[in-house]
């Protein structure tokens, strides 16, 4: 995102929000559409992309536990038959450690590089729902989640306070309406 960073300083911000919303599609219409489970390429070629933080992947290690036994651990067990091999062979650059944990509801584990970790119940899920879980971990940066003290955030803050629906603007008069009147 050089380029958008360089439009932003020469005062072309408004078209690097247009640019961004618009779909890749529209802007190289001849480029493939990335599936949600496909790894990047392993030749370097990597330039930008949402998953990996300069060109390295920060998911480490993602742990699926299960129960053989349990009715919740149903979807997760005919997702390690069907989806969970080729999500492997997909993402080389991941450990994926299968855990039997029998009488708790299956999750989804992630460790990450920067030492932080995530967990995901994927009880009741059906396979693709596991699938589209164990793909977010894998696209995470694994950063812990801030929460925001307003709900507006801005580098310039207004000085007249933020706008409310209680203003009453009969009893504010214009000060020259009361000179002229």
């Amino acid at each position: 995102m050089k380029w958008a960073n360089k439009l932003k300083r020469l005062g072309f911000s408004f078209w690097v929000s247009v640019i961004s919303f618009v779909p890749s599609v529209y802007l190289f219409p001849n480029s493939p559409l990335p599936s949600l489970s496909e790894s990047p390429p392993t030749d370097g070629s990597l330039v930008a992309s949402k998953m990996a933080l300069r060109g390295v992947w920060q998911l480490k290690k993602l742990i699926v536990s299960y129960s053989d036994w349990g009715g919740s651990s149903r979807g997760i067990r005919a997702f390690m038959q069907s989806d969970l091999p080729t999500f492997k062979e997909k993402n080389p650059q991941l450990e994926v450690v299968t855990e039997l944990i029998r009488g708790q509801h299956p999750h989804l584990k992630g460790f990450y590089k920067n030492k932080n970790e995530r967990v995901v119940c994927v009880k009741n899920m059906t396979p693709e729902d596991i699938l589209l879980h164990a793909t977010r971990l894998r696209n995470a940066l694994g950063r812990k989640v801030v929460k925001l003290k307003t709900r507006h955030v801005t580098k310039h803050p207004s000085v007249q306070g933020t706008w409310t629906t209680d203003v009453n603007f009969e009893t504010q008069q214009c000060f020259l309406c009361s000179i002229w009147s």
